[in-house]
């Protein structure tokens, strides 16, 4: 390994510390030296292109530091941020697997290591390993989960302050974390945001100090500090619903 763009590039896939069970990066055996004998590991600086919506799918793209945002675009300008990727997620898999252009774009929000492996190699490796195509699948169910999740909250949200509730909370469980209160690195501006939910940068703004004034929350610098999540998710129907908002 070496120190590179803020943290420690890692080459071996095997060494890795980021196993996340059930997740594409979590193999064993051979079908972990058959992978790591197609992919390219790349590093994608903060604010970084991987593909753009609409470019023709070239291959498949494993996340192993850092996060990135997934944006749909739409001809007048408007941007919907559908979900920010984490180690271990997947991205391009549905392009790539039909063969179509990418509905949406990806970029990093921080500096990023990936793993790419090219089309044609890719469909060689699910052929040869089916472990592979189980988590392929694994993986779209999950996008398509979180997909449907994500326009729940957006259409069926009786408040832009629930949809935002819904968001820090989705943010708390990716995190592994189910205590009542957490700190995570927020990284995203306020306007960022605003698109993750439908509202304006000043609607976020707003919100934010409204859920600073009843405690809800703290924030300093990046840091967002969640203070009581069970008011959070008061404000929600997450309780009853078990859902969570496709970050």
């Amino acid at each position: 390994m070496k120190a590179r763009e803020g943290f420690r590039e890692q080459q071996k896939c095997s060494a890795c510390d980021v196993h996340r069970e059930g997740y594409f990066c979590d193999f064993a055996g051979e079908v972990m030296a058959d992978f790591e004998a197609i992919k390219v590991t790349r590093i994608y600086p903060k604010d970084t292109m991987m593909f753009a919506q609409g470019q023709p799918a070239n291959g498949v793209y494993v996340v192993c530091q850092g996060r990135a945002k997934i944006s749909i675009y739409s001809q007048d300008g408007k941007t919907v941020i559908l979900r920010v990727v984490q180690p271990g997620d997947v991205l391009g898999l549905s392009a790539t697997m039909s063969d179509r252009t990418h509905h949406a774009t990806a970029q990093a929000v921080e500096s990023c290591q990936v793993n790419f492996v090219p089309k044609d190699a890719f469909n060689k490796f699910l052929k040869k390993n089916p472990v592979a195509a189980l988590r392929t699948i694994e993986q779209l169910n999950r996008n398509y989960e979180r997909a449907c999740v994500q326009i729940r909250s957006l259409a069926l949200s009786n408040s832009v302050a629930e949809r935002l509730a819904r968001l820090f909370l989705s943010w708390t469980r990716r995190n592994g974390n189910g205590h009542s209160s957490c700190q995570l690195r927020l990284g995203f501006t306020h306007e960022e945001i605003g698109s993750m939910i439908g509202a304006s940068r000043e609607t976020v703004t707003r919100l934010i100090k409204e859920f600073k004034r009843l405690g809800l929350i703290e924030v300093n610098g990046p840091i967002l500090t969640i203070c009581d999540a069970h008011r959070l998710e008061a404000m929600t129907d997450e309780k009853s619903n078990g859902g969570e908002l496709g970050d």
